[in-house]
């Protein structure tokens, strides 16, 4: 972890994720509509919560209440657009996040030598 830090790896964490967990927007809208409609015990409380929260009341019922498609959709396209909105600021922000790499780099290496 250490090595992936100091080497920049934090640098575009979410670019770099998004990439390599989904390559396109619609792939990740359809990965949280699994992790939200699947029947998996392991997210059967977090799916309950997410959706309650969300309005929905429960997975299995979603779709049947009125706007309940909808607005799990809505949900999904949220994630998705979170991810995308901190993607494009990591790339407006890069020259100033390199910046501040090298100055904790350089930091750092002052305080090794001390």
């Amino acid at each position: 972890m250490k090595d992936h830090y100091n080497g920049g790896g934090g640098l575009k964490r979410f670019n770099d994720y998004f990439t390599n967990r989904w390559g396109n927007a619609t792939d990740c809208k359809t990965s949280a509509h699994n992790a939200l409609t699947a029947v998996d015990a392991t997210l059967s409380v977090a799916q309950s919560q997410l959706i309650t929260l969300a309005g929905v009341v429960a997975p299995a019922d979603y779709q049947n209440l009125p706007g309940g498609g909808d607005k799990l959709s809505n949900f999904e396209q949220g994630f998705v657009d979170a991810l995308l909105a901190r993607m494009g600021t990591e790339i407006a922000n890069l020259s100033l996040y390199q910046a501040n790499h090298e100055k904790y780099l350089k930091a750092a290496r002052a305080r090794a030598d001390r």
